[in-house]
């Protein structure tokens, strides 16, 4: 079975905020925003990265991606852990959802959900690497309607 978000999720997008890529990373992350609290995450990477959302410079979600797992962590509450399912190239492809407190995360076909410290205001996203190689082949994040609440 695969799962992937319906397809009126894209009738949602309010337009491209942001488009990065490709681009080498290093330990050190590339910070990028300010987004919209409401975004459609489109991410595509290879060798080991992580990814960190925050708001405000406080933590609102994090997700790990390597060539086995993608692991996805919320401060305070209990983390999920995905295969990462790489294409032939060696490249993962994530899409990550966030509306009103609430994550989805869909990777290779599965999907994990969770909830998150409630936010309105902008976020920004961390990206670096953990390893020689990393790269971030591409990111596009697409403001979204509000659904939710």
């Amino acid at each position: 079975m695969t799962v992937a978000p319906h397809p009126d999720v894209d009738t949602l997008r309010t337009g491209a905020e942001l488009e990065v890529g490709p681009a080498s990373l290093s330990p050190d992350p590339v910070v990028v925003g300010p987004l919209s609290p409401q975004v459609d995450l489109q991410v595509a990477v290879e060798g080991g990265v992580v990814l960190d959302l925050t708001e405000g410079g406080v933590p609102l979600l994090g997700v790990a991606v390597d060539a086995d797992e993608v692991r996805l962590s919320v401060p305070g509450g209990s983390g999920s852990r995905l295969p990462s399912r790489p294409d032939g190239d060696g490249v993962v492809r994530l899409r990550l959802l966030l509306d009103a407190g609430v994550v989805e995360l869909f990777t290779g076909g599965a999907t994990a959900a969770a909830r998150l410290r409630p936010s309105g205001g902008e976020i920004s996203l961390g990206i670096a690497g953990d390893r020689p190689g990393a790269r971030l082949r591409g990111l596009v994040a697409h403001a979204m309607e509000r659904v939710v609440g």
